[in-house]
């Protein structure tokens, strides 16, 4: 048994020696002159470059795709945001706003009317709740106010407010005026400027607020002309140049520059103009105070001489 084992071991043996005998001999045969196919070469592989590309460029589609739908869902989540924050943050306020030569006229849920000059905006609730009715205001309006001794009704402003039960009166408070005004047509109203106290204006006071100065004037003004672009019209009785050309500057939109200084202080003049009146106004004043007006390239009048009549 032990020399059949050997016998085999020997065999093995003998067999490896002729394969690596083998081997030696089919490498010494081999050429060395071996060249290369270059251009058999390049073709392989452009070939498999091709076949590469061909699911890369599907994969670069996809991808865009979705970069289209990540853009869109951002804008979605921008533009409900905003909704969102405009809605929560305006309070349930509703908005009226007016442009240049616009005039609106809108009537609250309490009943109170309220005209909006052009280029103003007023916010309010759509239902008034608590023990006060607020409005918030920029620019001029004219208020016919629902009396309601339980719920009083208030305007907000930038530099000042108004307070009222019931009453009809005209305010004005523009971001780019340095005043604020508030004339009483009906009725009783509260008006507080800045940190002052509040005053009580009655039918026909005028209260205005300087800013700058933080003063507040109050007068008397029965032509209620603060209120004539609301009535389309307006209306002199005895009244000083001074007041005569303020007045004109606001209704017709102009400016006037007066050379003689002494005829604003000269009365008498009583009229009723109408907005399309302003040559007729020119007339009346040029009759009766011998001025003369100069129309000037940015149309605006230079007020020249002038006296004031016996």
């Amino acid at each position: 048994m032990l020399i059949f084992e050997f016998r085999q071991v020997l065999f093995w043996k003998s067999s490896l020696m002729i394969k690596k005998d083998k081997l030696w001999d089919l490498t010494s045969r081999y050429k060395n002159n071996f060249e290369p196919n270059h251009e058999r070469g390049w073709a392989s592989m452009q070939r498999k470059m091709a076949a590469e590309q061909q699911p890369t460029a599907k994969i670069v589609r996809l991808s865009g795709m979705r970069r289209w739908l990540r853009v869109a869902a951002v804008f979605a989540v921008f533009v409900g945001g905003a909704f969102l924050f405009q809605h929560f943050l305006s309070d349930g306020m509703e908005s009226l706003a007016t442009m240049d030569g616009d005039t609106k006229e809108i009537q609250l849920s309490d009943g109170s009317k309220i005209w909006l000059n052009e280029n103003s905006e007023l916010r309010y609730p759509e239902t008034f709740e608590g023990d006060k009715r607020v409005v918030y205001l920029k620019g001029e309006a004219f208020f016919e106010v629902a009396k309601n001794p339980n719920q009083p009704f208030e305007i907000k402003m930038e530099d000042s407010e108004v307070r009222v039960i019931g009453t009809s009166f005209n305010v004005r408070s523009h971001d780019l005026e340095d005043f604020v005004e508030v004339q009483v047509e009906t009725g009783k109203v509260m008006f507080k400027a800045d940190e002052q106290d509040a005053m009580a204006l009655l039918p026909m006071d005028k209260a205005i607020f300087h800013k700058k100065a933080a003063k507040v004037k109050q007068t008397k003004d029965e032509n209620l002309n603060a209120c004539a672009w609301k009535r389309n019209e307006l209306r002199f009785n005895n009244t000083p140049l001074k007041e005569v050309f303020n007045c004109m500057e606001r209704f017709y939109k102009i400016d006037f520059d007066v050379e003689n200084q002494d005829i604003l202080s000269c009365g008498g003049f009583s009229t009723r103009l109408k907005k399309g009146s302003l040559q007729k106004a020119i007339t009346t004043l040029t009759k009766t105070y011998n001025v003369e007006f100069v129309e000037q390239n940015d149309g605006s009048y230079l007020i020249k001489n002038g006296t004031c009549p016996n």
